[in-house]
């Protein structure tokens, strides 16, 4: 509805409830929208952080070493290790060592089994069982827990720490690194 306005002369608009319902709805649909990019913003964003996640994931889970045929030198790199660290212990293969091998071998070999992924690396649990004396499912089970070992007990983590940078240095010594 358009009226003349008294003091100017001109038109004004006086709106019609229709008009003041289009307008109400015309803002409520610009909000809408604006709710709607804002989601679809961040919809594009965190699909671009977790790309970056997971790239970042799979090179931290690459395994180190491939050749499983080192397992067997690096078990005796790892007792030769071990007795340096802890003359007094006279089973270098009790279960709190070898747990302590297992965890080595799979941050080398499969770093993705530490964290409750299958192993990819065929053949690798019959490897660690050959060269420890043990059978696969003791193996299975150990590596279900060498992860909490690591977190839960200083000594386990700090033995690990070190044994893990000797004999790292000596694969690098050795070229095998």
């Amino acid at each position: 509805m358009t009226t003349k306005s008294e003091k100017g002369g001109g038109y004004r608009c006086i709106p019609t409830p229709e008009l003041l319902d289009a307008a109400k709805l015309h803002k409520k649909t610009k909000l809408q929208e604006s709710m709607l990019e804002k989601v679809i913003i961040q919809m594009e964003s965190l699909q671009k952080r977790k790309r970056q996640i997971l790239e970042e994931e799979e090179k931290l889970m690459r395994p180190t070493l491939t050749d499983k045929s080192l397992i067997g030198n690096i078990y005796d790199m790892f007792l030769v290790y071990m007795r340096e660290l802890h003359p007094k212990v006279k089973d270098m293969n009790n279960t709190i060592q070898r747990s302590k091998f297992i965890f080595l071998i799979l941050f080398l070999y499969s770093p993705k089994k530490l964290f409750g992924r299958n192993m990819k690396n065929g053949g690798l649990r019959d490897k660690i069982a050959a060269v420890t004396g043990c059978d696969r499912t003791h193996i299975s089970h150990n590596c279900k827990n060498v992860l909490m070992y690591y977190r839960i007990y200083s000594e386990f983590h700090k033995d690990v720490d070190w044994l893990y940078g000797r004999i790292v240095e000596r694969l690098k010594e050795m070229n095998l690194l």
